[in-house]
């Protein structure tokens, strides 16, 4: 996995809202976890997964949606910023993957190509 380069701030948006959002109102027993793997012979998978009080899938969808508006005043600029890092510096390569489920947390899932 050490061939593989992520953006310095690629992930620090999502961890922020595992913090801020998924824990909302959890005094204690909030976990993070983070995780590396490699698929395949040429993509890094970066999970980052909660056991917060997760989303419903409306919700969901609205904060991992594509952002093609350039001048968006939506109000998610961490995860907007995310999505426009994966297309820029991975050529449209790289990619979000989430799922949650209200009461059992987020799983979400960074998925970035090796660049030579």
């Amino acid at each position: 996995m050490m061939d593989y380069k992520i953006h310095k701030l690629l992930l620090q948006a999502i961890i922020e809202n595992s913090i801020i959002h998924g824990f909302e109102n959890i005094d204690y027993g909030g976990l993070i976890k983070i995780k590396g793997e490699l698929i395949g012979k040429d993509k890094l998978q970066i999970t980052i997964s909660d056991n917060g009080k997760g989303m419903d899938g409306q919700k969901l969808k609205s904060v991992f949606r594509e952002f093609d508006n350039e001048n968006s005043s939506y109000r998610r600029i961490g995860v907007q910023n995310v999505i426009r890092r994966l297309k820029m510096y991975y050529d449209c390569n790289g990619y979000i993957q989430a799922e949650s489920q209200e009461g059992k947390g987020t799983v979400v899932r960074v998925i970035v190509p090796k660049m030579i």
